[in-house]
C-alpha cells in the first residue's frame, strides 16, 4: 500500500505518486555507464501530466525497503497479491537530491509523450542477493539502449539539463517506445525545473 499524499512539486505543480516499478538492467546510463537496476516512481498531476522520478540502483549494501518489497512478492509471475504492508517510497530516494531532467515519453505502453523525467544523480545500493531475487522473475525487462542514429528512432541519446549545473551533459536514455519516436523537445533550451520531494 502506497498510501495517500505522496507527491512531488515541480515549479509549483503537484504530482501525486501513482505507482512504482523496477527495471533490470537500468533504462538510463550516465556517460554510457549502465547500472544493475532502476526504479521508476510514476507521478501524475490533476490535469493528467506525467512526471517520472528515476532512481538508479547498483550493487552494494542491502536496501531495507527493497527487502520489504521482495519479502512480499507473489511466488509466481503474473499473479496478484496484496500484502498488508505499508511502505514509504521516499526511502528509495538517495541522500543527494540533485537530478537531471529531460522531456521524453513512457518506455512502456501506452508510451505517453510529454513526460517529464527526473533522474537522480546519486545511485542507491541494493545487495547482490536482492538483484538475484528480481532476476529470477525478470531477467531483462528494460528497453534496450540504442545509438542516437537508430533506425527505429524509439530510443536515442538526449542532451539534458542538470539541476545543480547550468551546462548540458550527454546522457543515454531510453526515451520512447517502439514505433513512437520521442519528440525533439529534450534538446530545447529551457529553465531547469525546481523539484520538491514531499
Amino acid at each position: 500500500s502506497l498510501g495517500a499524499g505522496l507527491a512531488i512539486t515541480v515549479m509549483g505543480r503537484r504530482y501525486e505518486l501513482q505507482q512504482l516499478h523496477f527495471h533490470r538492467p537500468s533504462e538510463e546510463r550516465f556517460d554510457g555507464r549502465p547500472f544493475d537496476m532502476d526504479v521508476h516512481l510514476v507521478h501524475k498531476d490533476l490535469d493528467g501530466h506525467i512526471a517520472v522520478v528515476s532512481v538508479l540502483l547498483e550493487h552494494g549494501s542491502a536496501h531495507p525497503l527493497i527487502q520489504t518489497l521482495w519479502n512480499n512478492l507473489p511466488l509466481e509471475k503474473n499473479t496478484s497479491f496484496a500484502p498488508n504492508v505499508a511502505i514509504n517510497p521516499a526511502e528509495l530516494l538517495p541522500a543527494d537530491r540533485s537530478y537531471f531532467t529531460y522531456m521524453g515519453s513512457l518506455t512502456t505502453p501506452p508510451c505517453s509523450e510529454d513526460v517529464l523525467w527526473i533522474v537522480m544523480k546519486q545511485p542507491v545500493t541494493l545487495s547482490d542477493e536482492q538483484i538475484a531475487v528480481f532476476t529470477r522473475f525478470y531477467r531483462n525487462n528494460a528497453r534496450p539502449i540504442q545509438n542516437s542514429g537508430a533506425a527505429s528512432g524509439h530510443t536515442r541519446e538526449s542532451a539534458i539539463r542538470s539541476s545543480s549545473e547550468k551546462s548540458e551533459r550527454t546522457y543515454d536514455a531510453t526515451s520512447g517506445c517502439a514505433g513512437r519516436p520521442m519528440p525533439n523537445r529534450s534538446r530545447q533550451k529551457s529553465a531547469v525545473p525546481s523539484v520538491a520531494f514531499v
